[in-house]
């Protein structure tokens, strides 16, 4: 088997389900806006953004029981974006050359020449894309089993289709 793919789109996934947020637990905060005015919004207490339209002050303060609001959190807010395009960052530049380099080595050997023979033996030499052209490339469908591939998890294909699958993906 070779070193495992680098699956940026479950990576993507994850990233999204950890930094949305429902802002289910928020409290009415004040914050300063450009140019030094006072603004009563909601803030979300695990993200920090705002989550209402502004409040007017008066209501805000009857809300919070007569007692003058607490500040905006803006290093809470800092904190949420940090983290999230730090994460994001990481997924952007998650290496996959040891796979690469593993696959390239495995194409290149004895292994895969046998494979790439039986599967064109099994389409008569002819693309399983668009059955009219002569297959001259074995393509994988999946990668999940790369290295230790079933036959059925590879086609034959002509360039113009091996083409249309990689602009697909």
């Amino acid at each position: 088997m070779l070193p495992s793919r680098i699956d940026k789109n479950a990576l993507w996934k994850a990233h999204s389900q950890r930094f949305s947020c429902d802002h289910s637990r928020s409290e009415l905060r004040e914050r300063t806006i450009r140019g030094g005015g006072k603004q009563c919004v909601q803030q979300c207490l695990r993200c920090g953004s705002t989550c209402s339209n502004p409040v007017k002050r008066e209501v805000a303060i009857a809300e919070n029981g007569g007692r003058a609001l607490p500040p905006f959190d803006e290093q809470l807010l800092s904190l949420w974006e940090a983290a999230a395009k730090e994460s994001s960052d990481r997924i952007l530049n998650a290496d996959d050359s040891a796979f690469w380099l593993a696959y390239d080595e495995y194409l290149a050997g004895p292994v895969w020449r046998k494979k790439r023979e039986l599967v064109f033996e099994r389409a008569n030499g002819t693309c399983e894309g668009c059955r009219e052209s002569p297959a001259t490339q074995v393509h994988h469908l999946l990668y999940e089993h790369v290295g230790d591939e079933f036959l059925f998890e590879l086609v034959a294909v002509c360039d113009e289709c091996h083409d249309r699958l990689h602009r697909s993906k």
